[in-house]
C-alpha cells in the first residue's frame, strides 16, 4: 500500500522496473532487428524469454505502481485484489484523466510510424500496428492484465488465443504518467477506496 512516507520508495521501485524492462526490450528489439531470430526457433525462443517476457512484466509493473502513486496522489487511497491497470486509471479525478490521455495521444501520435507491437500464438512477431489508439483508455483496457498475463508465461503459451503487448505503447503511457506524477502539485490528503 502507498502512503505519504513511501510515496519516494514507491516512484524509486517503479523507476527500477520501468529502467530494466526498456533495457531489456532494448536487448530484444536489437536481436530482432538484427534478424538473429529469425535464423532458427531456438534463438527466438531464448530472446523471448530472456529479453521480451521480462521487458514485459517490468514495464507492466512499473506502470502500475506510477498509475498506484498517482491515485494517492489525488486523494483515493485504493485496496484493489487483481492488478487491474484500467482501474487504477479509472481512480483518477476526470480533469486528469483527461489530461494524461491528452499527452498520451500526443507522444503516441507523434510516433506513430515506429510503434513496434508483439503478439503471440506460439512464437513472438513484430508488426506495424493495424490501428492506433485512440484514447489512453483503450490501451490500457487492451493491457489491463499484462502484468498476471505475462509473468506467468507458461500458461499463455498452452492457450490457443493469442496475446498482445505494445512496447512502445507501454513506454509512452509509463512517460506520460511519469510527468503527472512528478508534477503533481495537488492536496495529498487519503479517502479509502475498496475494490473488487
Amino acid at each position: 500500500m502507498i502512503t505519504p512516507r513511501n510515496i519516494p520508495f514507491a516512484r524509486m521501485s517503479a523507476e527500477s522496473y520501468y529502467s530494466v524492462g526498456k533495457s531489456l526490450y532494448s536487448g530484444y528489439h536489437s536481436i530482432h532487428m538484427n534478424k538473429i531470430l529469425k535464423v532458427a526457433e531456438r534463438p527466438q525462443q531464448d530472446g523471448l524469454i530472456k529479453f521480451a517476457i521480462p521487458s514485459m512484466v517490468n514495464l507492466t509493473l512499473a506502470l502500475e505502481l506510477y498509475l498506484k502513486v498517482l491515485v494517492f496522489q489525488h486523494g483515493v487511497q485504493t485496496i484493489l485484489i487483481k492488478h487491474d491497470i484500467l482501474k487504477f486509471f479509472q481512480l483518477l479525478p476526470a480533469a486528469t484523466r483527461d489530461s494524461i490521455n491528452n499527452s498520451f495521444l500526443h507522444k503516441y501520435n507523434e510516433d506513430l510510424q515506429l510503434l513496434i507491437e508483439f503478439k503471440i500464438d506460439g512464437v513472438s512477431t513484430f508488426r506495424e500496428p493495424k490501428s492506433k489508439y485512440d484514447k489512453i483508455t483503450k490501451f490500457l483496457k487492451d493491457h489491463r492484465n499484462s502484468f498476471v498475463d505475462w509473468r506467468y508465461f507458461h500458461e499463455i503459451m498452452e492457450k490457443e488465443e493469442s496475446s498482445f503487448f505494445s512496447f512502445k505503447g507501454m513506454i509512452y503511457t509509463i512517460d506520460v504518467l511519469r510527468e503527472h506524477s512528478f508534477n503533481y502539485q495537488g492536496d495529498m490528503r487519503s479517502s479509502l477506496k475498496i475494490g473488487p
